[in-house]
């Protein structure tokens, strides 16, 4: 009854859509301490800093590559993410993919697997946090960019056939924003000055 109560809950007042929360009650299948809660994001938050220096070394070679990662391995945001029970490590983690996707999408002669990599990696990113659409953003300009400093004819028909991809993930990102409608999600539409002097903190 209680646990019945908390997802009423959670859907009624949480901001954030369900894909997060469904990974994770799978994985507290396995436990449910604290300690084992905050595993799941370090095991994201490292699966991240291997597919940056992965990636990195696929696309600009070896040296960026390790200095990517290590960047973003001392980078307090991703310590402090690493240790917290919420979705951040598995946003960063998913957001990598997605711009990797992207831009074998925009230069690889072939599409299939860089297109389906692209919706699904960046429809969980969606599905994964409330501001998640901002993510969309950032593509579009990383899309724009590369299709300016790349040559040839065909760089337009890519740009086109990528925003026809882009118009798919909306579309299939549109249920949760009726969903969302719905939601009450309290002190982040009210935010106290306790909430203002928090985050600059962690921000800090």
């Amino acid at each position: 009854a209680a646990w019945r109560l908390d997802q009423v809950a959670t859907m009624g007042y949480d901001a954030h859509p369900p894909a997060y929360y469904i990974q994770l009650h799978l994985w507290m299948l396995l436990g449910t301490s604290d300690l084992w809660l905050r595993l799941n994001s370090t095991l994201w938050s490292i699966a991240s800093v291997i597919s940056l220096f992965l990636i990195c070394k696929k696309i600009v070679g070896s040296k960026i590559a390790i200095i990517a990662a290590l960047l973003f391995a001392l980078c307090p945001f991703s310590v402090a993410y690493s240790q917290e029970a919420r979705m951040y490590s598995l946003l960063m983690f998913l957001s990598i993919w997605s711009l990797f996707f992207a831009h074998r999408f925009l230069h690889a002669s072939k599409v299939g697997w860089s297109m389906i990599g692209m919706v699904v990696s960046t429809v969980v990113f969606l599905y994964s946090h409330g501001s998640s659409f901002m993510l969309l953003f950032s593509l579009l300009s990383y899309a724009v960019i590369c299709t300016i400093q790349r040559k040839g004819n065909n760089r337009w028909r890519r740009l086109a056939l990528w925003l026809a991809v882009q118009l798919l993930i909306v579309i299939l990102y549109i249920p949760w924003l009726k969903h969302a409608q719905s939601v009450r999600p309290g002190h982040t539409l009210t935010p106290t000055v306790a909430d203002f002097i928090d985050t600059l903190y962690v921000l800090l």
